[in-house]
């Protein structure tokens, strides 16, 4: 049985938008958009059918079921009549065949909905551990400027599934960090007392990369010879270089050392430990002569 476009927001009828968003809000926190997508969209429609001016005359129409999204492609109007269809006619000489679906447009431009499925295709499903850094930087400046990011409920949904999409897929999604940020000022966002855990967390990744940039500009081989397989054998130059950037790292910016392989972080912990117990070695040697 269908349920009406107040039923599913919770409220009576009304014309007072301000209501109705307020409803809108309220619901959408008992839902998870990501685990629960088709009662998303119906929530959604409900409010833009109730926005669009069903309320003043009585209960608004029924909402039909959700159906998938196809842009370019309209809805058939589901109030109206439409006779049954004749079926295939019978093809003979001199008739054209019936004409099949038209290409879609190169003026529509695709959907949030398309561009988020996308993102969440690079960044969350199975797949090789690299990542087209670009197509994935394009794919999220192209979400960032749709129109559609105009509306305030659309631009926080999206805001919301970005913050935790980016934090799940580190260091994969490390591109999208600095436009997001931007985009939706989470910088200024991290700074208040009740700022969402995922703006806290993505601004102090983006801090974590701003140093991982500099030391690799700075200590390039420390931080390749902690990115790269443990070599065979090392020296004492190498293995300082790596126990110092190690210090740094766990001292000021421990996120940052998850993005290295666990097995080559215990190998040079086990090889710098080596070195020092030498260098202690030699050192009381020299005394004792």
């Amino acid at each position: 049985m269908e349920r009406s476009v107040w039923k599913r927001l919770g409220i009576a009828p009304t014309d007072d938008a301000r209501a109705i968003k307020k409803a809108y809000s309220a619901r959408l926190k008992e839902i998870d958009p990501d685990s629960e997508p088709q009662a998303f969209i119906a929530l959604r429609d409900a409010r833009d059918a109730a926005l669009a001016g069903f309320g003043s005359s009585g209960p608004a129409p029924a909402v039909e079921p959700v159906r998938p999204r196809t842009a370019g492609i309209t809805r058939p109007e589901a109030d109206r009549d439409v006779p049954a269809s004749p079926g295939p006619k019978p093809e003979g000489p001199g008739r054209r065949p019936e004409p099949g679906p038209k290409p879609r447009s190169p003026w529509q431009i695709p959907s949030i909905e398309e561009h988020l499925a996308r993102i969440s295709a690079m960044l969350l499903d199975p797949g090789p551990d690299s990542v087209d850094a670009d197509r994935l930087a394009k794919e999220g400046a192209a979400l960032l400027r749709h129109p559609d990011m105009g509306l305030i409920t659309r631009s926080e949904e999206v805001e919301a599934w970005l913050g935790q999409v980016i934090l799940n897929a580190m260091p994969r999604s490390d591109v999208l960090l600095a436009p997001v940020i931007a985009h939706f000022g989470w910088v200024e966002k991290a700074k208040a007392w009740n700022c969402p855990w995922y703006v806290e967390a993505a601004v102090a990744r983006a801090r974590d990369c701003r140093y991982r940039d500099q030391v690799l500009r700075a200590h390039g081989p420390a931080m390749r010879a902690l990115a790269e397989p443990p070599p065979p054998r090392t020296n004492a130059l190498i293995a300082w270089a790596v126990a110092e950037l190690l210090d740094e790292i766990r001292d000021d910016y421990p996120g940052l050392e998850r993005d290295f392989d666990p097995a080559t972080i215990a190998w040079w912990d086990e090889a710098i430990e080596a070195q020092r117990q030498r260098f202690a070695f030699r050192w009381l040697q020299r005394l004792a002569s």
